[in-house]
Protein backbone atom coordinates (compact mmCIF):
# COMPACT_ATOMS: atom_id res chain seq x y z
CA UNK A 1 0.00 0.00 0.00
CA UNK A 2 1.61 3.26 -0.79
CA UNK A 3 1.85 6.31 1.21
CA UNK A 4 -1.56 8.59 0.23
CA UNK A 5 -3.30 5.56 -0.88
CA UNK A 6 -4.26 4.01 2.06
CA UNK A 7 -7.36 2.09 2.22
CA UNK A 8 -7.64 0.75 5.48
CA UNK A 9 -10.93 -1.09 5.12
CA UNK A 10 -9.02 -3.49 2.75
CA UNK A 11 -6.93 -6.61 4.08
CA UNK A 12 -6.58 -8.33 6.85
CA UNK A 13 -7.95 -6.78 10.12
CA UNK A 14 -5.33 -7.59 12.45
CA UNK A 15 -2.39 -6.56 10.44
CA UNK A 16 -4.31 -3.36 9.18
CA UNK A 17 -4.63 -2.81 13.36
CA UNK A 18 -0.98 -3.50 14.13
CA UNK A 19 0.04 -1.34 11.40
CA UNK A 20 -1.75 1.49 12.32
CA UNK A 21 -1.51 1.82 15.92
CA UNK A 22 2.36 0.39 16.00
CA UNK A 23 3.58 4.05 15.07
CA UNK A 24 0.71 5.75 16.40
CA UNK A 25 1.38 3.96 20.25
CA UNK A 26 5.33 4.81 19.91
CA UNK A 27 4.16 8.40 19.42
CA UNK A 28 1.97 8.56 22.14
CA UNK A 29 5.14 7.15 23.83
CA UNK A 30 7.32 9.89 22.54
CA UNK A 31 5.00 12.31 23.64
CA UNK A 32 5.48 11.02 27.64
CA UNK A 33 9.54 10.96 26.80
CA UNK A 34 9.60 14.43 25.52
CA UNK A 35 8.19 15.47 29.16
CA UNK A 36 10.34 13.04 31.03
CA UNK A 37 13.63 14.34 29.19
CA UNK A 38 11.76 18.18 30.49
CA UNK A 39 11.44 16.74 34.02
CA UNK A 40 14.50 15.76 34.56
CA UNK A 41 16.52 18.52 33.36
CA UNK A 42 13.97 21.48 34.76
CA UNK A 43 14.56 19.06 38.26
CA UNK A 44 18.02 19.47 38.34
CA UNK A 45 18.67 22.79 39.86
CA UNK A 46 16.22 22.06 42.52
CA UNK A 47 13.04 21.12 44.21
CA UNK A 48 11.71 24.55 43.81
CA UNK A 49 12.01 24.73 39.64
CA UNK A 50 10.65 20.79 39.79
CA UNK A 51 7.42 22.61 42.09
CA UNK A 52 7.26 25.28 39.69
CA UNK A 53 6.89 23.28 36.82
CA UNK A 54 4.25 21.13 38.33
CA UNK A 55 2.03 24.02 38.17
CA UNK A 56 2.00 23.83 34.48
CA UNK A 57 0.66 20.51 34.02
CA UNK A 58 -2.45 21.53 33.49
CA UNK A 59 -2.45 24.18 31.45
CA UNK A 60 -0.02 22.62 29.01
CA UNK A 61 -2.14 19.60 29.24
CA UNK A 62 -5.30 20.84 28.37
CA UNK A 63 -3.41 23.32 25.66
CA UNK A 64 -1.77 20.17 24.44
CA UNK A 65 -5.34 18.19 24.10
CA UNK A 66 -6.66 21.66 22.01
CA UNK A 67 -4.51 20.83 19.18
CA UNK A 68 -5.02 16.97 19.61
CA UNK A 69 -8.60 17.84 19.18
CA UNK A 70 -8.19 19.84 15.94
CA UNK A 71 -5.81 17.54 14.69
CA UNK A 72 -8.27 14.47 15.17
CA UNK A 73 -10.76 17.23 13.75
CA UNK A 74 -9.10 17.70 10.63
CA UNK A 75 -8.02 14.18 9.97
CA UNK A 76 -11.46 12.77 10.03
CA UNK A 77 -12.34 15.31 7.50
CA UNK A 78 -9.38 15.15 5.12
CA UNK A 79 -9.27 10.96 5.47
CA UNK A 80 -12.74 11.38 4.02
CA UNK A 81 -12.82 13.73 1.21
CA UNK A 82 -9.35 11.66 0.33
CA UNK A 83 -11.23 8.77 0.14
CA UNK A 84 -13.25 10.40 -2.12
CA UNK A 85 -10.52 11.23 -3.87
CA UNK A 86 -11.01 15.06 -4.13
CA UNK A 87 -7.25 16.47 -4.05
CA UNK A 88 -8.67 20.42 -4.43
CA UNK A 89 -10.68 19.88 -0.98
CA UNK A 90 -7.62 18.11 0.78
CA UNK A 91 -5.50 20.84 0.02
CA UNK A 92 -7.72 23.38 0.79
CA UNK A 93 -8.98 21.28 4.18
CA UNK A 94 -5.55 21.23 5.25
CA UNK A 95 -4.57 24.14 4.85
CA UNK A 96 -7.64 25.55 6.67
CA UNK A 97 -7.12 23.05 9.53
CA UNK A 98 -3.22 24.44 9.71
CA UNK A 99 -4.74 27.49 9.85
CA UNK A 100 -6.73 27.01 12.74
CA UNK A 101 -3.66 25.88 14.56
CA UNK A 102 -1.73 29.01 13.80
CA UNK A 103 -4.55 31.30 15.05
CA UNK A 104 -5.59 29.09 17.86
CA UNK A 105 -1.74 28.92 19.11
CA UNK A 106 -1.15 32.98 18.69
CA UNK A 107 -4.87 34.09 20.75
CA UNK A 108 -3.84 31.26 23.26
CA UNK A 109 -0.42 32.24 23.56
CA UNK A 110 -1.54 36.13 23.80
CA UNK A 111 -3.73 35.12 26.71
CA UNK A 112 -1.64 32.97 28.43
CA UNK A 113 1.12 35.07 28.69
CA UNK A 114 -1.17 37.94 29.73
CA UNK A 115 -2.64 35.78 32.46
CA UNK A 116 0.17 33.67 33.84
CA UNK A 117 -0.04 35.01 37.83
CA UNK A 118 -4.04 34.74 37.98
CA UNK A 119 -4.42 31.54 36.50
CA UNK A 120 -1.25 30.08 38.26
CA UNK A 121 -2.74 31.83 41.78
CA UNK A 122 -5.66 29.99 41.32
CA UNK A 123 -4.26 26.81 40.96
CA UNK A 124 -2.17 27.50 43.67
CA UNK A 125 1.30 28.05 43.19
CA UNK A 126 2.76 30.51 46.05
CA UNK A 127 4.10 34.03 45.43
CA UNK A 128 7.67 32.70 45.66
CA UNK A 129 7.13 29.83 43.10
CA UNK A 130 5.38 32.60 40.36
CA UNK A 131 8.24 34.04 39.11
CA UNK A 132 9.60 30.36 38.31
CA UNK A 133 6.11 29.50 36.78
CA UNK A 134 6.09 32.50 34.59
CA UNK A 135 10.05 32.20 33.27
CA UNK A 136 9.11 28.63 32.21
CA UNK A 137 5.62 29.62 30.74
CA UNK A 138 6.64 32.94 29.15
CA UNK A 139 9.01 30.65 27.09
CA UNK A 140 6.08 27.79 26.52
CA UNK A 141 3.25 30.51 24.99
CA UNK A 142 6.01 31.68 22.81
CA UNK A 143 6.64 28.60 21.84
CA UNK A 144 2.93 27.04 21.47
CA UNK A 145 2.90 27.35 18.23
CA UNK A 146 6.12 25.03 17.53
CA UNK A 147 3.90 22.45 19.81
CA UNK A 148 0.29 22.88 17.87
CA UNK A 149 1.46 22.93 14.70
CA UNK A 150 3.25 19.59 14.36
CA UNK A 151 0.58 18.23 16.43
CA UNK A 152 -1.93 19.24 13.67
CA UNK A 153 0.34 18.06 11.08
CA UNK A 154 1.27 14.99 12.15
CA UNK A 155 -2.76 14.46 12.18
CA UNK A 156 -3.08 15.04 8.81
CA UNK A 157 -0.19 12.93 7.76
CA UNK A 158 -2.03 9.86 9.39
CA UNK A 159 -5.02 10.85 7.53
CA UNK A 160 -3.26 9.60 4.53
CA UNK A 161 -2.41 6.54 5.81
CA UNK A 162 0.96 6.97 6.43
CA UNK A 163 1.52 6.41 10.52
CA UNK A 164 5.36 6.12 9.96
CA UNK A 165 6.51 9.86 9.03
CA UNK A 166 4.78 11.18 12.19
CA UNK A 167 6.52 8.71 14.12
CA UNK A 168 9.44 9.50 12.73
CA UNK A 169 9.16 13.32 13.63
CA UNK A 170 8.48 12.43 17.50
CA UNK A 171 11.24 10.74 17.74
CA UNK A 172 13.42 13.60 16.26
CA UNK A 173 12.15 15.96 18.02
CA UNK A 174 12.62 13.79 21.38
CA UNK A 175 16.36 13.94 20.68
CA UNK A 176 16.21 17.42 19.71
CA UNK A 177 14.84 18.29 23.09
CA UNK A 178 17.48 16.55 24.58
CA UNK A 179 19.67 18.09 23.18
CA UNK A 180 18.49 21.34 23.82
CA UNK A 181 17.38 20.84 27.38
CA UNK A 182 20.53 21.16 28.83
CA UNK A 183 21.08 24.88 27.63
Amino acid sequence: MERGSAKPVEGNVKTTLLRLTGPMMLSLVSMVAFNIVDTFFIGMPGARELAAMSFTFAPVFLLTSIAMGIGTGGTSVISRIIGEGNTKNVRRLTSDTILLGVIVSIITSIIGILTIEPVFTLLGAAPDLLPLVRSYMIIWYIGLPFVIIPIIGNSIIRSTGDMKTPMCIMLVAIIVNFILDPS
